[in-house]
């Protein structure tokens, strides 16, 4: 990586109408470059750390600091990815996000919450999808369960059942699942 001088590099800012927008398009690239990283990887977090720590450093520079976690997730908005593209992203990217106080969980639930609403949104084409599908939103509560360990979490009836029927009475009510009931 190239340093530019900090004269010219204050040259080349005051040539361009928004630095605001060369720091979004910096970030998208990084945020690319993470992506393709990850995706491959079989560790994700270390895959994508230095494109992480690049593009934080022009997140940092949009916001005058630390965005705040929705402000990171219009960002990633902007990004254009598929559902399962952004979780994957958000995988690799979260434990180094720059969120105000450390709000890397905060910003990992909250996108498990939308993951999880697309997901049981989908039309299944056949019986066999539809279980596949009712499986993947029992995980995807299960993951969300554990981001939020203070939290209520709302769980489908369908995981509900499913909890109820393969655990001893006792075990349910002992971790507060019944208050979680719609």
């Amino acid at each position: 990586m190239f340093k530019v001088h900090d004269l010219f590099q204050e040259f080349l800012y005051e040539q361009l109408d928004s630095p605001e927008n060369l720091h979004r398009a910096a970030f998208q690239y990084y945020a690319e470059r993470l992506y393709d990283e990850v995706e491959g990887s079989e560790a994700p977090i270390l895959g994508g750390f230095v494109y992480g720590l690049l593009g934080n450093a022009h997140l940092q520079e949009i916001y005058d600091g630390d965005p705040a976690v929705e402000q990171f997730r219009e960002e990633v908005d902007r990004l254009e990815f598929e559902p399962h593209e952004r979780l994957q992203f958000i995988f690799g990217y979260a434990p180094y996000a720059p969120t105000p106080e450390d709000q890397s969980a905060t910003l990992l639930a909250l996108e498990l919450d939308d993951y999880t609403e697309w997901i049981r949104g989908l039309e299944p084409e056949d019986d066999g999808e539809e279980l596949k599908f009712e499986f993947v939103g029992v995980l995807f509560d299960l993951m969300r369960a554990t981001v939020r360990p203070n939290t209520d979490v709302e769980f489908e009836d369908s995981s509900v059942e499913i909890y109820t029927a393969n655990a001893y009475p006792g075990w349910f009510q002992q971790f507060r699942f019944r208050n979680y009931q719609s």
